[in-house]
């Protein structure tokens, strides 16, 4: 009997030795996950996706230069809104463009900014020169 008591003796003394190892790496996994969440939400970030156009045939280099600073700008020689919508991705189709889209319907002269078009929330940057 004292053979028994002894093993068990061992073996509850090795179950505490587990459980504080247990704990321990617990407790180190709820600090890695904690610590992981904090760098998470400092990497947090909106993304931006923009889409720049010029309208028509009287750009020059030096507006795409002046106006879109040097970014990439598709050119197009009419001033329609949902070719414009279709091609920057807000909407699959001209047709779908048509039937959901609430903005403007004709592009005025100048510059124009639409903000956070479509499901993306894409800004669409537009020249449109009155010459």
């Amino acid at each position: 009997m004292h053979r028994a008591e002894s093993e068990f003796q061992a073996l509850l003394a090795e179950e505490k030795i587990l459980k504080d190892k247990i704990r321990k790496v617990a407790k180190e996994l709820l600090q890695a996950k904690a610590a992981n969440e904090d760098k998470a939400k400092a990497l947090s970030f909106k993304i931006v996706r923009d889409f720049n156009w010029a309208i028509g045939p009287n750009v020059s280099e030096q507006d795409k230069l002046t106006l879109f600073s040097g970014e990439p700008v598709a050119h197009i020689m009419t001033a329609d809104i949902f070719d414009i919508l279709v091609k920057s991705g807000s909407f699959e189709s001209k047709g779908q463009a048509k039937k959901n889209w609430k903005g403007i319907q004709t592009l005025p002269l100048g510059w124009t900014e639409l903000e956070s078009v479509g499901k993306q929330k894409v800004k669409i940057c537009i020249w449109n020169p009155t010459d």
